[in-house]
Order: C-alpha cells, then structure tokens, then sequence
C-alpha cells in the first residue's frame, strides 16, 4: 500500500479561477485538515500494477481575508468541506529508476468519484492520466512529461486542478491557476554528473480551463528555467534538487529532493 496520512495547518492563497487571473490578484485564508490517501496496488503481470484508492479529507476553514470571494461565501467550499473519495488506479512502470530514471517509460491513470452517499459534502469526479518518457544520450538524459487531469460536478475550491508547483510548470505558484481541467507537458534535459554534481534545464506549457469544451489553445501558459543536482545516494539515485523557474511575470526557487518527474 502506498499513501499519506497527515494533518496540515497553514495559511494558503486563493487567487480565484481560470488562466485570466490578474497578475498579484489573491486573497489570504487559514485553514486545518486531516488528510488520509491511500492506494493498495497489486501486480498482475511485470511492470503493470492496479488497485483500489481512497482519499479522505475534512478542511475547517479557520481565518478569511475581510471582504473576499471566501469570506462572502461565493465559492464552493469556502465554508469548509469533508471528501470521501474512492477509485482506481492502473500504473505501468518500465523505469530503470525510480528517483533519476535514464530510460524507460511511465503511465498512471486514476479515477475518484466523491458522492454524498460516501458521506462527502461534495458531489464530483475526478480522473488523471500522467505519461512519462525517457531517453538516453551517450549519459545525458532528455525526459518529458504530459499530464492531463479532469473533474466533473461541484468540486471545492481547494481541491480544483492547480497549475504549478515544485514538479510541473514550477514558475508558478501551486494554486495561482486552478480550475476543473488542468493540461500540461514537460521536457527537461539533465546532464550527466561530475564529482556528483548536475545541470538541469526544462521547458513546460500548460493550463486550465472549466471544461474540455472551454478550453481553448490561448490558454496555455509558459514555464522555463534550470538548476543544479547534488548526487546524495548514489545507489539510489537520489539528488538534491535546486531549480529556478519562470513563468508569466512571476519566478520560483525550489529545494527538495529528488527529480521533479
């Protein structure tokens, strides 16, 4: 069984819904919440793998910001929500790696419903598909990424599709873009190591949009930038990771570690 069982408390953003959010526009809000993600995968045959999934969450909505979207309670979920949600997942794993692949292919898919006979207060369904490739030069690698995730009925603001973040299209901010269909593909190129240090570059274009039908090609948005690798367990494979990333007229800086995909 792989997942998370944890319990957050932070303050977060909320810059509403949609690519056209004005550029500094967000609002501030605090909250908690338990959250419990599990997926028990079986192998049917080598590489291929499937299971059911659960996700469980319950945000308490603590502090909003004086006379916005969320304090006017013109948002689904603004006052809080519970989600029960229960699905599949199909996972076909032919990486040489699992923290720095130099070769091989990867594809997941999963679909989660959330019902009110589930005891959610939500009614909505969700359904991803992430592909990924990865191609050997000499010892450079070149790997990419296209990841599409759609949801259907009353989703909470909180749990929308987000552009951004330290993985995919990482000059965003996670949640400066979010809406009920999110599309975006990645490239990166990584060097080979020397005195285990590496070099990084990636490009990425992405989106979201309310619907499949809405969605439209101006929508897509830029991502760019590079950082450096430190080899920490050369057995493994795993490398700390530091990016700088660009998007439209915003920047990010990321530490973490292991690859982004």
């Amino acid at each position: 069984a792989l997942g998370e069982v944890s319990f957050y408390r932070f303050p977060y953003f909320y810059a509403g819904t949609g690519n056209e959010v004005p550029t500094g526009f967000y609002e501030t809000y605090s909250a908690q919440f338990p959250r419990i993600y599990l997926t028990a995968m079986r192998r049917l045959v080598p590489k291929l793998y499937t299971g059911p999934k659960y996700f469980f969450q319950n945000t308490t909505m603590m502090e909003y910001e004086e006379g916005g979207e969320l304090q006017r309670n013109t948002v689904s979920g603004s006052t809080g929500s519970v989600l029960h949600g229960f699905g599949w997942q199909i996972r076909w794993d032919q990486r040489n790696h699992i923290y720095a692949p130099t070769k091989g292919f990867y594809a997941e898919s999963y679909l989660l419903g959330f019902d009110r006979w589930a005891m959610s207060s939500h009614d909505f369904n969700e359904y991803l598909i992430d592909l990924r490739a990865y191609f050997p030069l000499n010892k450079h690698v070149i790997a990419i990424q296209g990841l599409a995730e759609l949801q259907y009925g009353d989703v909470p603001f909180n749990r929308l599709s987000s552009l951004g973040g330290d993985r995919f299209m990482r000059g965003y901010t996670k949640g400066q873009y979010r809406d009920k269909m999110l599309v975006q593909s990645s490239i990166e190129y990584r060097s080979p190591m020397w005195k285990k240090i590496g070099f990084a570059a990636f490009l990425g274009i992405g989106g979201v949009a309310p619907s499949i039908k809405e969605y439209e090609m101006r929508f897509l948005l830029p991502s760019y930038g590079a950082g450096i690798r430190l080899r920490m367990n050369e057995k493994e494979r795993l490398n700390l990771r530091f990016d700088y990333a660009r998007g439209l007229d915003t920047d990010n800086f990321y530490l973490t570690v292991g690859e982004a995909f």
